[in-house]
C-alpha cells in the first residue's frame, strides 16, 4: 500500500513543479451589483449541479440548487444552462467553433453525449454566447483525470484483456463514472494493484495526466479567444478548480486523506488560468475551498458506488461558489 501512495505522489508532483498556491478570497453578500440581461453557464459537471441530492442531471438543464441558478436568481437575470458532465476545454471549444475538430476523444467522456445532441446544441451555444452579457466558465479537471484513467485502463486491457473478470471490473467502473474521471482513476489504480500491475498502470496514468494537461494548455487560450470573438463585450468569470479527491483515504482508519494530493493538480490548473494572457480581460474566481462530501475509503466496498456523486460540491458548496462569483462582480 505504501508503494501505491508513493507512486500517486510521484504522479501528482510531476505536474506541479511550477505551480504556486493560490489563496481563496472571502465570500460576499448580494447588494446592488451590475445588472445583466442574459447569463450563460459553461463548463462541466460542477456547474451542471451533478451530485448533490443524488442529482444525475447531465447538463443543458437548470438545476435549482446549482450555483449558476443561484447566481441567476440573485442577480434577477435570465439564464441559459450550457454546462455538461464530461466536458473538457476541447468539447466546449468544439461547440463554439465549427472548424475545430479536437482530439480523438472528443465527446467520448460523459454519458448520453450523442451526435444528435451535439448537432442540436452547437447553434444554441454560438447564439447564446453571442447574446450573453454575463458568462461563467468552470472546466479543467476532466481534461486531466479522464485522460489519466483512459491511459491506465488501456494498459490493464493490453495485459489482461483476455480475462473476463477483469473486463467486467473495468466495465463496472466505467458505468459508475459519468465523465468526471477523478474517482474512477483511483478505482482503476486499485484494480491494477489487485492484478499486480500497479507500477505499469501508475506510469500510464502519469502519462495520461501530462497529455491531459497539455491538451488543457493548448486549448485554454483558444477557447477564451473564441468566446471573445463571438462576443467582445461579455463579462466572463472563470471559476477555478478545487480538489475533488480531498476527502478520500486509503482506509477508513487513516488520519490523512491521500486525496489531498489532488489539490496539487487543482493549483496547477488555477495557476495556468491565472497566467493566461486573457486573465485581466476575464475575471478569475477562486473556488478552491468549496465544500465537498465525505466519501468512503478507497478500499471500502462502497467506494465505487459513491465516488462519482461525492466528488462534487455539496449544496452549501454551490452557495459558496455563487458568493465567490458575486463577490467578483462590481457593484453599480
Amino acid at each position: 500500500m505504501k508503494t501505491k501512495v508513493k507512486a500517486l505522489v510521484a504522479i501528482l508532483l510531476t505536474l506541479v513543479m511550477a505551480a504556486t498556491l493560490i489563496l481563496p478570497s472571502a465570500a460576499a453578500t448580494a447588494s446592488n451589483h451590475k445588472q445583466y440581461k442574459l447569463y450563460v453557464s459553461l463548463g462541466d459537471s460542477v456547474p451542471v449541479g451533478y451530485g448533490p441530492n443524488n442529482t444525475t442531471v447531465r447538463g443543458f438543464k437548470r438545476v435549482a440548487f446549482a450555483y449558476p441558478a443561484l447566481l441567476a436568481d440573485t442577480l434577477h437575470v435570465d439564464m441559459v444552462p450550457l454546462a455538461r458532465t464530461g466536458f473538457r476545454v476541447q468539447e466546449i471549444r468544439a461547440m463554439l467553433d465549427v472548424d475545430y475538430t479536437g482530439d480523438e476523444y472528443l465527446f467520448k467522456f460523459g454519458k448520453e453525449i450523442t451526435p444528435e445532441l451535439i448537432t442540436k446544441y452547437k447553434p444554441i451555444f454560438k447564439r447564446e454566447v453571442q447574446n450573453a452579457d454575463l458568462i461563467t466558465l468552470q472546466v479543467g479537471m476532466n481534461d486531466l483525470f479522464n485522460m489519466a484513467r483512459l491511459y491506465a485502463t488501456n494498459v490493464i486491457i493490453e495485459h489482461k484483456g483476455d480475462d473476463a473478470n477483469v473486463t467486467q471490473a473495468i466495465h463496472t467502473i466505467e458505468l459508475e463514472d459519468d465523465g468526471t474521471g477523478a474517482g474512477s482513476l483511483l478505482s482503476i489504480l486499485q484494480l491494477a494493484e489487485d492484478l499486480g500491475m500497479y507500477a505499469e498502470a501508475a506510469a500510464a496514468a502519469m502519462e495520461g495526466l501530462l497529455v491531459g494537461y497539455k491538451g488543457f494548455v493548448d486549448n485554454w487560450d483558444a477557447l477564451i479567444q473564441r468566446i471573445y470573438a463571438l462576443n467582445k463585450d461579455v463579462d466572463l468569470y472563470v471559476v477555478g478548480a478545487y480538489n475533488p479527491l480531498k476527502k478520500i483515504k486509503l482506509t477508513s482508519s487513516d488520519p490523512v486523506a491521500i486525496g489531498e494530493l489532488g489539490g496539487l493538480i487543482a493549483h496547477l490548473l488555477n495557476a495556468t488560468m491565472k497566467a493566461s494572457k486573457y486573465n485581466g480581460q476575464y475575471t478569475f474566481v477562486d473556488a478552491y475551498n468549496v465544500e465537498t462530501y465525505d466519501i468512503p475509503a478507497l478500499t471500502d466496498d462502497t467506494f465505487q458506488d459513491q465516488y462519482n456523486t461525492r466528488v462534487h460540491p455539496t449544496t452549501e458548496g454551490h452557495k459558496y461558489i455563487m458568493y465567490q462569483i458575486l463577490n467578483a462582480i462590481p457593484e453599480q
